[in-house]
């Protein structure tokens, strides 16, 4: 057997039976085609199934094209429950990523430090849009006789502060439709965000993991490391409280949008638990059209999805969307509302870093900024400022705010 033309072929057997629907058995490289160097494909050396897998080498693209439009047939589709597939991964730290595409585009991720054969299940809900878009199978949205096209590998080529995708690589076999996937696990409470005010008055540990685009990462700054707000806010509550034990670090990539955000969450969450989890996005959703409505939506579902991979152990601080300069100072006023609104409906904290930044005023807020989008280290020391003033007002704490440090010799 082939590809899915021979499953199709009975169809009404395998859907009497419940079973799985074949849309690639890892038997033929030749189906596949590179669409985004330096990704390759080649054949694996061994097989979960059959006699032949498939072995993609990232960053890049692969994809193969099941039909121009849609599989004749393909109707009976929209009764499975989602995607199973066969990995074998390298065992790095990098994560590989499964797309199926229709009119739109789709993705789920998953991590590659098993290095033997296994089965990996995905149910429809995870897979999450590259763009615009309604979760597969939902009201009005493709369903999934909509899927046309396999793909290995996304257009990123950078990561967490921008550093560049490391070359990772694995191994696929059988991709099948499965009419039984995992259920969806309720949605657990977020933390507390009195325990974390708690944390910060009594001198305990305190994780603090900041999510974003370019504007946390730091794109522009000449020291992102040391310069991002992420880092000088640590800096400053470690000498505001005397506690070098809080830790405050980026996981933020340029260019992202809640849309890939929220893909992201397998492989954004992996390690330590934070105890609070901050988000700033939308820049980069107003720049691709994305409307309030949408905008709304993939919040709710980012901090949905952060609630159940963290077991509810985590806070969450939402971050009003910050404005930009020129047309941007009030293009994102909408998005700022937005997060105040979501905060103030699910009882969550909301830094409205908004708010602080429009204080400034349109004609002097280019001075806190290295272009249109991006503060620049001026811009990320009033932002650390303002939010190490707002934890520690919020926690109650009266020690006074520390004088910056003096300046390193020239």
């Amino acid at each position: 057997m082939k590809t899915w033309q021979l499953a199709l072929s009975a169809l009404l057997p395998l859907a009497t039976f419940a079973a799985p629907i074949v849309l690639d058995d890892g038997e033929s490289v030749s189906d596949w085609k590179v669409t985004r160097k330096p990704a390759t494909v080649t054949a694996a050396e061994t097989a979960a199934k059959g006699k032949g897998a498939l072995q993609v080498t990232m960053p890049g693209m692969v994809s193969r094209s099941l039909s121009r439009t849609y599989v004749p047939g393909s109707a009976i589709w929209d009764t499975y429950a989602g995607v199973s597939f066969w990995v074998k991964g390298d065992g790095g730290d990098q994560f590989g990523s499964l797309v199926v595409k229709g009119r739109y585009s789709f993705v789920t991720f998953f991590p590659l430090k098993n290095t033997e054969w296994h089965q990996v299940v995905v149910p429809w809900r995870d897979f999450l849009p590259e763009y615009q878009a309604e979760p597969i199978g939902t009201f009005g949205a493709v369903p999934p006789s909509g899927i046309n096209t396999l793909g290995f590998g996304t257009r990123w080529t950078i990561w967490h502060n921008n550093a560049k995708v490391p070359a990772h690589s694995y191994a696929i076999d059988q991709i099948e439709l499965v009419e039984e996937a995992p259920a969806a696990q309720p949605t657990p409470k977020p933390r507390p965000f009195r325990e974390i005010l708690d944390l910060l008055k009594a001198k305990k540990p305190l994780r603090v993991q900041c999510m974003g685009d370019s504007i946390t990462a730091g794109t522009g700054l000449a020291d992102k490391d040391a310069d991002r707000y992420a880092t000088q806010t640590q800096d400053l509550l470690r000498r505001w409280l005397g506690n070098e034990q809080i830790t405050c670090y980026s996981r933020a990539v340029g260019g992202a949008k809640l849309t890939d955000a929220r893909a992201w969450i397998p492989r954004d969450f992996v390690g330590p638990t934070p105890d609070l989890v901050t988000i700033w996005y939308g820049y980069n959703d107003k720049s691709n059209g994305y409307t309030r409505e949408f905008y709304e939506r993939s919040l709710n579902d980012y901090i949905n999805r952060i609630l159940r991979v963290t077991n509810g152990k985590a806070a969450v601080l939402l971050f009003a969307t910050g404005p930009g300069c020129g047309p941007r100072f009030t293009m994102l006023d909408d998005y700022a509302e937005t997060v105040r609104q979501t905060a103030k409906r699910r009882g969550l904290p909301c830094f409205d870093v908004h708010a602080d930044l429009k204080s400034i005023g349109r004609d002097k807020i280019q001075e806190f900024y290295g272009d249109m989008a991006h503060p620049n280290a001026r811009g990320h020391k009033r932002i650390a400022d303002r939010l190490a003033t707002y934890l520690v007002d919020a926690a109650g704490i009266t020690t006074l705010k520390p004088k910056p440090p003096p300046r390193p010799a020239a």
